[in-house]
């Protein structure tokens, strides 16, 4: 199944073996929160933050949840600010993003079929996301790429200058490519990162310093057609978290 669904009746949608979430008419975020909530069983306070609910959304056996997947049938979002409403397909992708190939539980949303036009120009490839299985990680009408498997700098650069046709001859050099290349493709691109740990810590540094300015720029300029995604092994995740915490700090 599908994660994002649109259909003409969103209610009579059945799966066997799979939690289904009945999410009525609603008017504000408050209301659609308390309905997410009330169907995973989240023992939480989430109200209407939405960085409470996609807590909520990661953590499913907090509830009494024990399906691997799990249904929000969405009747009728057309009651919501355009705000709360773009926020809320936010989190959607947030959501089925990160989980996408999650070995434990599958997020399906489906929503009605006359708001497909309302939901669409919102949808839009997360410049970031973990995988489980980096090495099956495939993105329809996107140029896949893999991270050169080389544990040095130069030889690093050496080799994206070969995959992109460039002299790659310094690390702001790849941001400024980086930055640039999907609209030069014309193409959403995806670079699967299977193995971080092969870099030495300040090759590691520069690198997911690019990453990061690479997202933010991205962050800060989201109407743009194109996107290129940084997809990273979740085997990866405790070395990037401990960057992303040394970069915070850095900072204040």
């Amino acid at each position: 199944m599908k994660d994002i669904i649109f259909t003409l009746n969103p209610s009579k949608l059945y799966e066997k073996d799979a939690k289904i979430i009945h999410i009525g008419p609603v008017t504000n975020r408050l209301e659609l929160c308390n309905c997410i909530v009330t169907g995973l069983n989240y023992p939480y306070y989430v109200q209407d933050n939405w960085d409470a609910l996609i807590d909520c959304f990661r953590s499913p056996d907090e509830g009494t949840v024990n399906k691997r997947n799990i249904i929000l049938l969405h009747e009728d979002l057309s009651g919501l600010p355009q705000q709360d409403f773009e926020n809320y397909i936010d989190v959607v992708q947030i959501v089925t993003s990160e989980w996408i190939d999650d070995p434990e539980h599958h997020y399906t949303f489906v929503f009605n079929l006359h708001e497909q036009k309302r939901i669409e120009p919102s949808l839009r490839l997360r410049p970031f996301v973990w995988c489980y299985d980096i090495e099956h990680y495939e993105v329809e009408h996107a140029d896949m790429m893999d991270f050169p498997n080389r544990g040095y700098a130069k030889e690093l650069l050496e080799q994206w200058s070969g995959l992109l046709s460039l002299q790659i001859t310094d690390w702001e050099y790849l941001k400024n490519v980086f930055v640039r290349l999907p609209e030069i493709r014309n193409r959403n691109i995806v670079i699967r990162h299977k193995n971080m740990s092969i870099l030495n810590k300040e090759d590691f540094s520069q690198y997911m310093d690019i990453v990061y300015d690479c997202t933010d720029n991205w962050l800060n300029h989201n109407g743009k057609r194109h996107v290129l995604q940084f997809a990273f092994a979740y085997s990866d995740k405790g070395l990037i978290s401990a960057y992303h915490i040394n970069r915070i700090l850095s900072k204040r």
